[in-house]
């Protein structure tokens, strides 16, 4: 339990920095771009970032060590996820409740955070069932 809860701090902590990342690339393009295409270029810049640092400081198992360009793909569907969770709610943020972009961006952060951490724990970075030992 505690290996998990310290993976999911260091996640939390890797995540802070790549929501940076992406939090900076939104208020950048803004007004340069529609909102839902800065978020989505923010977005995928941040994912980068998140992704480089997980691998290298957050998960030790990972169960496609022997190929990693699958491992890059279902990284990116994960991310794929996300961002329509990023999406729906920074939209549903501004058309319908009139929030503030920033205001959407934290809200979709948050969920997209467990989301995230989800799909990429139990599709990548968790033993294969067949290799489980009870």
């Amino acid at each position: 339990m505690r290996k998990y809860v310290q993976e999911l701090f260091l996640y939390g902590l890797v995540s802070v920095v790549a929501l940076g990342v992406d939090f900076f690339t939104l208020l950048q393009l803004a007004d340069k771009l529609h909102y839902l295409l800065a978020a989505t270029i923010a977005f995928f810049l941040g994912s980068l970032v998140h992704y480089a640092l997980s691998v290298s400081l957050v998960f030790k198992t990972r169960r496609m060590l022997d190929n990693r360009h699958a491992e890059r793909i279902l990284y990116i569907a994960a991310g794929v996820a996300g961002l329509l969770v990023n999406w729906a709610i920074i939209a549903a943020s501004i058309e319908f409740f009139s929030l503030s972009l920033t205001t959407g961006k934290i809200l979709a952060s948050g969920v997209s955070f467990f989301v995230g951490y989800l799909i990429r724990k139990v599709y990548l970075f968790s033993q294969p069932q067949s290799s489980i030992t009870v």
